[in-house]
């Protein structure tokens, strides 16, 4: 079975309705993990947020994944408390879609079909890049690739992926060895996959995936996920767009 987790500061109910729906629909067991250790969350809802503290993370190796956090200290955030999650605390899922609250998803059994396309790859993400060198010339944050890690690496946009089990036990072994150093979501994942020789498929469903755009209604598919839409309001006036053009072409 496979699971999805959604990485937030605070939970949004449109998208803990759209999400619930999701995992309704296609059996998933959907998590949402909430950084806001002071936010008081639901616990009678289909969707079982989570909340774990900061200091357990950075004693336990995982922090540094997003180092674009502007958390203060031990530069703990969501990313790193769901890794933590599912590569030590609960090992139970075949694969783990990790999904940013400003992807912009269009239907709820959108991800569904994607796994059932795609059995058996160990990461699924928009696009993957080799990275030759570890100056800013080459990729604007190659400089804080850690140096265990050898060269080449591979980086990739990772706003909304999916990893296999296999993958995440490798990010629990690399941050069990390397507690303190930079462990970027940007190329820990798609490195790791290249140097044990794991299988990454860069697919049409996650093109979407970019780091700054301002898409519009006119540019969207139902088949494609999207970043960033950090509006919420503004997600939802999508997928109604989009649900409005797919009854007109029946």
């Amino acid at each position: 079975m496979n699971a999805i987790a959604i990485l937030s500061l605070r939970p949004k109910s449109e998208l803990v309705d759209f999400y619930s729906k999701t995992g309704r629909d296609d059996d998933y067991d959907v998590f949402y993990f909430v950084d806001d250790n002071d936010f008081q969350v639901p616990t009678d809802h289909r969707i079982k947020f989570v909340q774990l503290d900061d200091t357990v993370c950075g004693d336990s190796g995982f922090n540094r994944f997003n180092r674009l956090s502007k958390a203060p200290g031990l530069r703990v955030s969501a990313w790193d408390k769901a890794l933590l999650y599912f590569c030590r605390l609960n090992t139970a899922y075949e694969n783990v879609w990790f999904l940013e609250d400003d992807v912009f998803v269009p239907r709820t059994t959108l991800i569904g079909e994607i796994d059932a396309a795609n059995l058996g790859a160990d990461l699924l993400s928009s696009k993957s890049w080799i990275v030759e060198s570890r100056e800013a010339d080459v990729w604007a944050h190659a400089r804080s690739i850690t140096p265990a890690l050898s060269l080449p690496c591979a980086r990739g946009m990772v706003c909304a992926m999916r990893a296999s089990a296999k993958l995440l036990q490798l990010v629990e072994q690399f941050a069990c060895r390397h507690p303190k150093v930079d462990k970027f979501i940007e190329y820990i994942f798609h490195t790791l996959a290249l140097h044990n020789n794991l299988s990454v498929k860069c697919v049409d469903a996650l093109k979407g995936i970019v780091f700054r755009h301002d898409w519009q209604a006119h540019q969207l598919n139902a088949n494609t996920m999207y970043h960033p839409v950090k509006s919420i309001q503004k997600q939802e006036e999508f997928r109604a767009h989009l649900a409005n053009v797919s009854n007109r072409d029946c």
